[in-house]
């Protein structure tokens, strides 16, 4: 009987197991589409869900943080897209996508909305082309959108050149936009920093009759990669007209999310869903849902001289027979002539032209001159002005170069053309020149070409926008003898040379060299009597792609992520008030940073930084320093903070309002404050005596090879880091002392009078010993010039030999002024900048200095601790001197420490600043740098691919930023600064014209510059010239070269927009007019002009000088 209850009670357990487990593990959930829905078992499933999630995180390898297009994959897709906006509706949408395969193509995305609510987007249907992949190093580029990867993870450069559609009336506009993006936030890795509840909630919702529901996160990532930032992108847009005018020029500031995704094949993300939102305080959130199935002249007579013999002779004379069958073949005319041009390695590439620095010889007729005009092209490449070109623009000496040996078109018209024209770069006009005869005359500017304007519009339909017909005085033609000039007829000069089908052929070519370039070409070309079109040469345009001054301007700057963001140049501002160098940044001021983020709490992602950089220029983040975290109601310690910083007040009801929105203050903040401060001050002399041991035996070799060099300067960082850091602990225990003495002072009293702030400044004055040095040490040079009684005599000498003087006549001054220089030469204005010059590299300042400064014959009296507790009047109570006797002494201590680890840490800055001079002067040997001092405005990333690849574009940024740094100086900024920082609106110069001196000519350059003219009317003029002149002239040449880098405008009689002139402008940045008749005669040389490329106008002006300037 019990036994058969038994087997009942057993087959019913067993029954009931089996269904539960059936509901559990095997039923099916139901679904709504594609998603799943919660089961009455859903909690049971979660549980188990969690635990799986996270043994399947455990097993996941690291996503790759690339930011360049992945190498190798053969198959899927890889892209990059930016998704940002602004409270006053601003917002950009911009994405490459690289569909991978035998040969790549690429999907654009483009969308922006200016303030004003005007939307931009693809002129095509769709909101997303397809076209070639352009494959350039280090960025992603297709369809005229470029974005460059500057620093991995950290600042992109966006630069966009073409056509958009304008939403409202579907006008279609040229359109320019240059911006940088800088990160905010650490990258966010898919899927390790997937939610791990998110994925059980969605894992748990998964069917899991089919034994296989553990896989479903598996096929999420299967193949697939994500990761993301936060930043802000902020650039200029410009939109232009149909005649090519500024039709609409907005700065953008939007903040949002950077992405990076691939998928390994074409099976991955089907569809998805992105909603990315940035507030005004810095709030940002990204969602993301997506649905997953499966001696030069000596060197070219050498080569002049000599002979092409051999092996290779003979290759070159059975290649030529070749080429005139073919040109026989082809009816090139009976007297069949060549072409002899040379092709050196690193000539016309994106950044550097080196346009007619090399020989080419035309009408070449039999085998020996065509052997003979090889050997000239070789050796041009040795000539002074190609070395020198090479050398400005840090190409090496010994470069290797091809002869291309063309069978001459005997043409009847000839001349160059630009597939997007080169004043913007637009690739909705096309730019012709053209002449009679050989195209030489068109590119040497010896005369004023046809110049005409073909207009392509979105459908890729042609149309003649403009014809200016030139003079056309003269033509260039290939003869028996070689090449001769002659006068074209009057008939042909008032027409134009090209008829307009041949116009619009040569711009349907054009297209199509444009096309298959992917990017915009510069077009040599020439038309046959038979009406054939011949292409001579082509290369690319340069300076399309040129920095502007605005975005190295920007390049640095920390992200805003919040309108009531705080920056304060205060305290920062006076230890560096002008623009810091690009190296300092790398070298110097990131160490500085991370040694004071390394006492201060920080979310440890390394982007929660207390100094920060904005317009080139340092300064303080308040919300991650002073009002990290604040009291719940103002206290007189965070008062004396601000004074110590600020010199006065600052914070109010909205600044802590914003604070405890930002970080809620917690019951232990003061508590771990107080502990950190008495671990600072436990550890300072120790801090203080690890720099003065480390710094003095911290030698940088010299070396001779320049990798080494550089190697060992970049290894300086971490050493840097902990110089900084020392510093900052130093100076963390000396506010800590004298916040002890100020709490003493002050007896408890929650805030302080400007007397009682006074008499806080005078106490801890006290004992600032170090920091005395120098203006002492000076009073006391200047005290033994008096004493020897040739002061007067020594002031009247040139500074330059003064040192040189003083050795001579009044030897004791001259070892004590040697003696201030071994211990105070690195001492200076900016001396954390490792371009600023102090003392012991240009001795004749401090001459300059000592033969300015009074004597001064009053002893000052020192006043002892005892001296100053005794006169301070707001001690009120009898035991509060006392406990200022024993804290005076801690104060003084702590301060020398400070002042000591500051020293040494600018010493520090010093060697360093030694070793980049070493450094640059390296890479001038070695033709890297044409001058030493442009080492300091590359970024420390920079220069290592530079001395690795010697790009020229990387050459061109250094020498921009140096370029600008004396505008970027002369900025001046308010000492709080809420949201986006802005320059002060200054009242410079008031400059008024001269009407009876002004002139127009065609802008091939743009910008604007007020400066002095030199009027050069031939090349032996040309010693007048000096750094930062307008050259005047009436055309320049290939002679012309080495004068380029001393000016800062070029105004010529003759030219075009394709002369050489004109194309060495555009690759220096010069603002540049061409065709002005009369100019050196209007104007002479010591004139001040105003060159305006923008306007395409060169006037004498007049300036009066304000109070500001």
């Amino acid at each position: 009987m019990y036994t058969d209850i038994f087997s009942v009670f057993l087959q019913v357990g067993l029954f009931t197991s089996a269904v539960v487990i059936y509901f559990i593990f095997f039923r099916k959930s139901t679904r709504n589409g594609c998603y799943g829905q919660a089961g009455w078992n859903y909690t049971l499933k979660l549980f188990v869900a969690r635990l799986a999630v996270k043994r399947w995180k455990m097993k996941l390898p690291s996503t790759q943080l690339l930011d360049y297009p992945r190498p190798n994959q053969a198959e899927g897709y890889d892209s990059f897209n930016i998704k940002a906006s602004a409270p006053d509706g601003s917002t950009i949408f911009l994405g490459i996508c690289k569909l991978c395969g035998p040969k790549p193509i690429a999907e654009v995305q483009i969308f922006v909305k200016l303030a004003d609510g005007t939307c931009y987007r693809l002129p095509e249907s769709s909101e997303t082309i397809t076209c070639a992949w352009e494959n350039v190093a280090n960025s992603w580029s297709a369809g005229g959108l470029s974005i460059q990867v500057l620093e991995p993870q950290n600042r992109y450069r966006i630069l966009f050149n073409g056509v958009l559609r304008r939403i409202s009336d579907a006008a279609v506009r040229h359109v320019k936009f240059n911006a940088i993006w800088a990160s905010a936030t650490r990258a966010v890795k898919h899927p390790e920093d997937w939610s791990n509840e998110l994925a059980a909630e969605f894992l748990a919702r998964e069917p899991w009759g089919d034994g296989t529901w553990t896989e479903a996160l598996v096929k999420c990532v299967s193949g697939v990669g994500r990761w993301s930032q936060f930043g802000v992108v902020q650039g200029r847009f410009i939109a232009h007209d149909e005649d090519g005018k500024i039709d609409q020029n907005e700065y953008l500031r939007v903040r949002g999310v950077k992405e990076r995704s691939w998928a390994l094949s074409r099976k991955g993300l089907k569809r998805s869903v992105t909603l990315a939102i940035a507030t005004t305080d810095g709030t940002a959130v990204h969602l993301q849902g997506s649905l997953s199935h499966n001696n030069s002249t000596h060197a070219v007579d050498l080569f002049v001289k000599a002979e092409i013999t051999g092996e290779l002779k003979d290759a070159i004379l059975s290649h030529l027979t070749m080429l005139r069958e073919k040109a026989i073949e082809q009816k090139l005319g009976p007297d069949l002539r060549f072409a002899v041009r040379s092709s050196a390695v690193g000539e016309d590439s994106e950044a550097l032209s080196a346009a007619g620095q090399n020989e080419t010889v035309l009408g070449v007729t039999s085998d020996k001159d065509i052997l003979r005009s090889i050997l000239k092209c070789w050796a041009s490449m040795f000539a002074f002005t190609s070395a020198y070109y090479r050398r400005q623009n840090g190409q090496p000496c010994y470069c290797g170069g091809a002869v291309v040996v063309q069978a001459l078109v005997q043409a009847r018209v000839a001349g160059v053309m630009f597939t997007r024209h080169p004043d913007a770069g637009d690739p909705t006009r096309i730019l012709i020149t053209a002449n009679y005869g050989l195209g030489e005359s068109v590119v040497s500017g010896s005369v004023e070409p046809d110049t005409v304007i073909i207009k392509r519009s979105a459908d890729h339909k042609l149309a003649i926008a403009s014809k200016q017909v030139g003079t056309k005085t003269q033509k260039i033609v290939s003869s028996v003898n070689g090449l001769e000039t002659e006068q074209v007829l009057d008939n042909e000069r008032n027409v134009s040379c090209l008829s307009e089908s041949e116009m619009l052929k040569l711009a349907e070519i054009g297209i199509a060299q444009d096309d298959l370039w992917g990017a915009g070409r510069d077009i040599e070309w020439a038309i046959s009597k038979s009406g054939i079109v011949y292409l001579l040469q082509a290369r690319p345009i340069t300076s399309l792609e040129r920095w502007t001054e605005e975005e190295l301007l920007h390049e640095l700057d920390f992200p805003i992520m919040s309108d009531d963001e705080l920056l304060t140049f205060a305290n920062t501002g006076e230890v560096l008030p002008k623009p810091i160098t690009a190296l300092t940044y790398d070298m110097v001021l990131v160490p500085i940073e991370r040694g004071v983020t390394g006492l201060i709490p920080n979310n440890g992602d390394g982007y929660d930084k207390s100094v920060v950089v904005t317009h080139n220029r340092t300064c303080l983040a308040l919300y991650n320093t002073v009002y990290r975290r604040v009291p719940k109601e103002m206290d007189v310690n965070l008062r004396m903070v601000e004074i110590s910083i600020h010199g006065h007040k600052v914070a109010d009801d909205s600044i802590l309002k914003t604070a405890f929105h930002r970080r809620q203050p917690k019951a232990t903040d003061r508590l771990f404050s107080i502990i950190s401060m008495v671990k600072n001050l436990i550890i300072a002399k120790k801090s203080m005596n690890d720099t003065l041991k480390r710094v003095p035996c911290m030698n940088i070799a010299t070396l001779d090879n320049v990798h080494k060099m550089f190697n060992s300067i970049a290894e300086m960082e971490q050493e840097m880091s902990r110089y900084s850091l020392n510093h900052s602990i130093t100076s963390a225990a000396s506010s800590f002392t004298q916040f002890i003495a100020m709490s003493v002072l002050l007896e408890g009293k929650s805030d302080f009078s400007p007397e009682q702030c006074n008499e806080i400044s005078t106490l801890l004055s006290s004992g600032d010993v170090l920091s005395a040095e120098v203006p002492q040490g000076l009073a006391n040079l200047t005290q033994m010039l008096e004493d020897s009684g040739r002061n007067e005599e020594f002031r009247k000498q040139d500074p330059n030999t003064a040192m040189q003087w003083l050795k001579l006549n009044v030897p004791e001054v001259h070892e004590h002024v040697t003696t201030f220089l071994e211990q105070h030469g690195h001492r200076a204005i900016m001396e954390f900048d490792l371009s600023t010059k102090p003392w012991a590299l240009v001795p004749e300042d401090l001459m300059k200095l000592l033969m300015q400064v009074v004597p001064n014959q009053e002893s000052k009296e020192t006043k002892t601790g005892e001296d100053i507790i005794s006169s301070l009047k707001t001690p009120q109570k009898p035991n509060t001197r006392k406990a200022l006797k024993w804290i005076l002494p801690l104060c003084q201590r702590t301060v020398r420490y400070r002042e000591a680890t500051k020293a040494h840490l600018i010493l520090a800055v010093h060697k360093l600043r030694l070793a980049a001079i070493h450094l640059g002067k390296l890479m001038v040997q070695n033709w890297y740098l044409p001058h030493y001092e442009l080492v300091f405005y590359f970024r420390i990333h920079e220069l290592k691919n530079y001395i690795d690849t010697r790009d020229p574009a990387l050459l061109k940024k250094a020498m921009q930023r140096k370029q600008y740094y004396s505008n970027w100086s002369k900025l001046k900024f308010a000492e709080m600064n809420k949201g986006w920082v802005q320059p002060l609106s200054t009242e410079g110069p008031r400059i008024y014209s001269d009407g009876d001196k002004k002139l127009t000519g065609t802008s091939v350059c743009g910008g604007e510059v007020v400066a002095r003219a030199c009027v050069v009317r031939d090349l032996s003029e040309v010693d007048q010239l000096r750094q930062g002149d307008v050259l005047i002239t009436h055309a320049t040449d290939i002679g012309w070269s080495p004068y380029f880098p001393l000016l800062t405008g070029i105004v010529t009689e003759l030219g075009g927009l394709i002369s050489h002139g004109a194309v060495i402008a555009r690759e220096y940045g010069l603002p540049c007019l061409v065709g002005v008749g009369e100019a050196t005669d209007v104007f002479k040389t010591g004139d001040i002009v105003r060159l305006s490329g923008n306007e395409g106008l060169i006037e004498k002006v007049s300036i009066e000088v304000t109070a500001d300037n």
